[in-house]
């Protein structure tokens, strides 16, 4: 698997999960080229 892609309301909360509970590591956040108003995290 390559990657999977999720829309989420809340960007902290679901940082938290991936990070917090699922122990991934955040590697950069940049803006979402197709909807400049949301962050895309990776």
């Amino acid at each position: 698997m390559h990657h999977i892609t999720a829309l989420a309301t809340d960007p902290q909360r679901n940082v938290d999960f991936y990070v917090g509970v699922l122990g991934l590591q955040l590697v950069k956040k940049t803006v979402n080229f197709d909807a400049p108003d949301i962050y895309h995290l990776y």
